[in-house]
């Protein structure tokens, strides 16, 4: 895979160093095509952090005004393997946290942003329960290594945007489960993970602020609708808007059906 890999990216005109991580799902989804129109707004996105550029952003950063810096992490670069973590990996996002904290600049930083490490992916990752215990043990090393620079931890980025776009419409990578069916096994499974990292990084960093990043939508009926119409988009509007972030208070999801209890997420 990894020759595959390389040849599709100097394809783009990149290398790995400027691409994705290599052991993320999202690099086998920019070689079949899917995502060439993006892969290199991300690639030069990245790069400036991984080549060096680093501290003269952020003194761009805080010369501008600003107070705070958010950073999501790449869980391939640090568990490229099951239970196998990185140090080098972990120790150039500590760099970073560090660089942040020396300029002022408070940390919040985002442990899951929409890519998953191509071995969980083959496990199953948000359609297995499997994901949970590995998610626990991730963060339990992320926060044991970077917890010290971090205030605020943001467990998903925008779950309910993440699980439409992969299970429903195709555009994020996707595994072999899709539907109506398998999104909502996706969302009560990353409900259950958002619970296990809350706790866990509770337990090591009480005064940490701990949520999730989240995507609101706008939903209308179509002008001149009836009723039906406006009923539909109240549902759809619940489900897209309100259903995570009611789990959360409650600890109950609300489908479209029915209601599923989520263990100590409330």
């Amino acid at each position: 895979m990894s020759g595959k890999i390389e040849t599709r990216l100097r394809e783009l005109g990149l290398t790995l160093p400027d691409a994705p991580a290599p052991a993320a799902n999202y690099v086998p989804f920019v070689i079949t095509g899917n995502l060439v129109h993006v892969s290199g707004q991300i690639s030069q996105n990245a790069s400036g952090l991984i080549k060096g550029k680093l501290g003269a952003d952020l003194d761009i950063a805080a010369e501008l005004g600003n107070n705070a810096h958010r950073l999501s992490l790449e869980g391939s670069r640090i568990e490229p393997e099951p239970s196998v973590f990185d140090p080098e990996a972990i120790a150039r996002y500590r760099a970073i946290l560090q660089a942040c904290h020396d300029r002022g600049l408070e940390q919040m930083v985002t442990l899951h942003h929409f890519s998953n490490p191509l071995w969980l992916t083959e496990k199953g990752d948000f359609s297995s329960e499997i994901v949970v215990d590995y998610f626990r043990r991730y963060v339990a090393k992320v926060v044991a290594e970077l917890g010290d620079l971090v205030s605020k931890w943001i467990t998903i980025n925008e779950p309910i945007t993440y699980a439409v776009m992969r299970y429903l419409t195709g555009e994020f990578p996707h595994g072999k489960r899709t539907g109506i069916g398998a999104l909502f096994e996706a969302i009560h499974n990353m409900l259950r993970c958002h619970a296990t990292a809350f706790h866990t990084i509770k337990e090591s960093r009480p005064e940490a602020l701990v949520g999730t990043a989240n995507n609101m939508q706008v939903f209308e009926a179509r002008p001149g609708g009836n009723a039906i119409d406006r009923l539909w988009v109240g549902q759809i509007d619940r489900l897209y808007n309100n259903s995570w972030q009611d789990a959360l208070h409650t600890g109950r999801y609300r489908g479209i059906i029915g209601s599923k209890r989520i263990k100590h997420l409330a």
